[in-house]
Parts: structure tokens; sequence; C-alpha cells
């Protein structure tokens, strides 16, 4: 699930979930610019261009409200883009989770399936978030996979059953 927090505290309260969403779709972009046309497409499908714009930017003044000072981290690189800043302020698990994949060593694939917690997102249905969810789930079942592989060939049979154990649980119809 979503857990945003702004220093040692939940993000507050926002008007709408759509704030929410927003910041989950920059976060799962960082560090690159996301096209406002594109948010709009997403978040609110059935709103025609202008009033979708005026959704958007209220849902950016409920958000920045929301994240007091640490609203800095929202910033607007082009007239038509949005972005998450990435700095030592902005820690978002699911970024630190794909770079320890592409990595790919055991002690890096290792840290990604310690820090896969579960499917991203769960509860959002909408297709940008499946889709987030879906690629991720199996990135973590490829990591178990050759992290088991690796143990096998190291004859650590009680590692491999360990993480086994792990990629059954995780997705016992794959």
């Amino acid at each position: 699930p979503l857990e945003v927090r702004v220093g040692e505290h939940p993000l507050p309260h926002l008007r709408t979930q759509k704030g929410r969403h927003l910041l989950a779709m920059l976060a799962l972009r960082l560090p690159r610019e996301v096209q406002r046309e594109w948010l709009i497409a997403n978040l609110w499908p059935e709103s025609d261009p202008q009033k979708g714009s005026y959704n958007l930017s209220r849902t950016l003044t409920d958000l920045r409200t929301a994240l007091g000072p640490a609203r800095v981290c929202l910033f607007t690189p082009s007239p038509h883009s949005l972005s998450l800043c990435a700095s030592t302020e902005v820690d978002v698990d699911v970024v630190r989770f794909d770079s320890l994949v592409r990595k790919g060593d055991s002690v890096s694939l290792a840290s990604a399936v310690e820090l896969y917690r579960g499917p991203l997102l769960e509860g959002f249905v909408e297709e940008w978030a499946v889709v987030a969810r879906e690629a991720r789930q199996q990135a973590c079942l490829r990591a178990l996979d050759t992290l088991a592989k690796k143990s096998a060939e190291q004859e650590d049979w009680t590692a491999a059953t360990r993480v086994l154990k792990r990629r059954i649980a995780l997705d016992a119809f794959d």
C-alpha cells in the first residue's frame, strides 16, 4: 500500500484520493518529468482537457498544502510537466527496489527481495497502477528465482529452500 511520510508523520488527509494517486504516479517515474497531459488523461479520463487541467491544479494545491515544507519536492520543470525531485529528502522504496534489481548481484537482489512488502499500490485499480504492480511482482519473482539458483549452485539447500518458499508464497500459480 502507498505510505507517505512527511518527516516523521504520515501525510495529512487530502481532499480526494487523486492527490495520493498523483504522488504515486510521480514517485514511480522519479526523477523523470511527467507530462501534465498524461497525468490528466490517467487521473480524470472522463474529463475534457480544460476540466482535467483545473482538477490537476486543485489536486496539486491540496497536495502541496498537505506536504507543508516538503512541498518543494514537487516542482514544475516546464509549463507542461511535473516532477518529484530526487533528493536525500525524498526516499521512494520502489525506486530503491528497481535500482537493486537492475544491479543484479546476489547482495542487491537479496536486498530488493527484503524490501518487497507485497503488491505495489495494493487497492489501486487504475491501469497505470496495475501495470506497475505486475512489473514489480515479476521482478521480485525473477530475483527470487536467481537467488534460489545461486544457492542451489553453491549447494546451500537451506537457503535455496527458504528462497523458494518465499517465491511460492508470493505467487503459487506462476
